[in-house]
């Protein structure tokens, strides 16, 4: 949590450059995280144009640190979205080696300690996920949003959000029986 969004989101508005550490510091290892845990091919590229993006349209945000958050997670979805459908438009071009998608190690917070606990054979896990699963369970997880955050930027239903994460559970309980 930020300690007085508020007041730092209004310096950041107005061009200060520690609030937009704050902020910053406050979002990117977890954006990274689900960038390179949905498999983005340039994963920092598009950590960098979310960030350009909510710099150019800060002003027109409005609501608390969970709101913005969810605001800017969407803006990395979107911006994943977009370039899955760049490079599919691509004849010849090739989807990144599974072996070069994985998780940020982010020394900090709760988030930052699951992800750092997440060796090899947990990211080779949720590679056995669906595409709608590994996004929910990130964004839950990872992420920490809530259900209704979960679904609203992934623009499905709460309902929708709660079945892929059974299910997703699910199969990662499974997998680790299977492994044990």
């Amino acid at each position: 949590m930020i300690p007085h969004f508020s007041t730092v989101l209004e310096a950041a508005r107005s061009g200060d450059e520690a609030a937009w550490a704050v902020l910053y510091d406050s979002l990117a290892a977890q954006m990274l995280g689900y960038l390179r845990g949905r498999g983005a091919r340039d994963p920092e590229g598009l950590l960098g144009d979310c960030f350009l993006q909510i710099a150019a349209n800060l002003h027109r945000f409005e609501g608390e640190e969970s709101g913005f958050r969810s605001w800017a997670f969407t803006m990395a979805h979107n911006r994943l979205t977009d370039e899955r459908r760049r490079y599919a438009r691509r004849p010849g071009e090739t989807p990144l080696p599974e072996s070069e998608v994985g998780l940020p190690h982010a020394p900090g917070g709760t988030e930052d300690q699951v992800v750092a606990a997440m060796d090899g054979s947990a990211v080779e896990m949720l590679r056995e996920l669906t595409d709608d699963q590994r996004a929910v369970i990130l964004l839950r997880i990872l992420g920490g949003f809530s259900t209704a955050e979960t679904a609203q930027m992934l623009d499905k239903s709460e309902g929708a959000v709660r079945v892929l994460q059974h299910r997703a559970l699910q199969s990662l309980k499974e997998s680790v029986d299977t492994d044990a």
